[in-house]
């Protein structure tokens, strides 16, 4: 018999406690940020706001908010504005996920019914065209185009990029090709929301264009995680099936890279095969398969790449407890698919 045993923590568990304590820093604004989420559309239709509910309640790790509040403590105070904005970034990611539940067919988001496989399609685009509308309503409160502008360019960055997807062959896609579409349709909401963040605290031109870096390489290295753990995370800690782009036909950093190796036949041949069908034991197989021909390996050197980059842009910020707590996130978001 053992004299001792050790005790795992469960890696979801590690996670959400590194996540609280940066999250520590601006706890009460994020708490007005859920109440005024929640408060939103209180004058919409039942059906639409039973559907936008239903979407900000599943949770989230609210990335996107928390990121704002800290922009704008790492330069100054974190008052009103930053809170209304950080709002504004979190219901352009709610509206973009309601759309695209229903262009990728998803019937899970966060673990439970996605709104168009509880409703239907029109529900779900309709709320998200009514959640983005709200979020130009909210910005028109603010005599400073610039809240717009930041916000605006970043939704049109993320549907042309969605449009590229859309468009073109997901099994010859190359890394650039993977680069330019993840860099519009991640990174470029999360420099939009560490640039706001940063404007609202008057922040100086120089501590903004260091904000929207940090924001933008956070941004990559979010999505190639994110990205490594649909292959190789936990489907029941992910609220959402395994492999669901590589059912889908849409290869992502870690495939294309090993598609991208001499001896990747097999895998190429296993990958054409796939589909939304497909036993998760073929999912298994194909990214054992990605992992042994480097394409693990690869994306997660590029996205601790991206992280070094991140917290690299803020050098020139003051030293504070926002400073920290930012390259804190940085370092979590980059290492949180292993």
């Amino acid at each position: 018999m053992s004299g001792s045993s050790e005790i795992v923590t469960p890696k979801s568990d590690t996670a959400a406690g590194e996540l609280a304590q940066i999250r520590l820093l601006v706890a009460a604004e994020l708490a007005q940020v859920e109440e005024q989420l929640a408060a939103r559309l209180g004058k919409a239709v039942p059906m639409i706001k039973q559907a936008y509910t239903h979407t900000v309640q599943a949770g989230g790790k609210r990335l996107r908010p928390l990121l704002v509040l800290l922009a704008a403590r790492s330069v100054g105070e974190v008052g009103p504005e930053a809170v209304q904005l950080a709002v504004a970034i979190e219901e352009v990611h709610v509206a973009s996920m309601l759309h695209d539940d229903v262009v990728d067919y998803s019937q899970v988001r966060r673990g439970q019914a996605s709104v168009q496989a509880l409703w239907d399609n029109r529900i779900a685009v309709l709320t998200g065209d009514y959640v983005a509308a709200d979020v130009y309503h909210l910005l028109s409160g603010y005599d400073q185009t610039r809240y717009l502008e930041t916000i605006a360019q970043a939704v049109v960055k993320m549907c042309e990029a969605q449009a590229r997807e859309l468009n073109a062959d997901g099994l010859t896609r190359t890394e650039a090709e993977y680069l330019e579409i993840i860099e519009s349709k991640t990174a470029s909401l999360m420099a939009a929301a560490a640039s706001v963040g940063g404007y609202a605290a008057n922040g100086s031109a120089e501590q903004i264009n260091a904000l929207n870096t940090y924001g933008h390489r956070l941004g990559m290295a979010f999505q190639i995680s994110d990205d490594l753990l649909d292959l190789y995370g936990e489907s029941a800690e992910l609220g959402k099936p395994i492999g669901k782009d590589l059912r889908a036909g849409q290869l992502t950093l870690p495939a294309i890279f090993a598609c991208h190796q001499p001896a990747s036949d097999e895998l190429r041949g296993l990958l054409a095969e796939l589909h939304s069908d497909s036993p998760p034991e073929i999912v298994a197989e194909a990214a054992d398969l990605i992992a042994a021909l480097g394409g693990r390996g690869h994306a997660e050197e590029k996205a601790a790449e991206f992280t070094a980059q991140a917290a690299a842009a803020l050098a020139g910020l003051p030293n504070s407890e926002a400073h920290d707590a930012l390259i804190a996130l940085a370092e979590f978001v980059g290492r949180r698919a292993w």
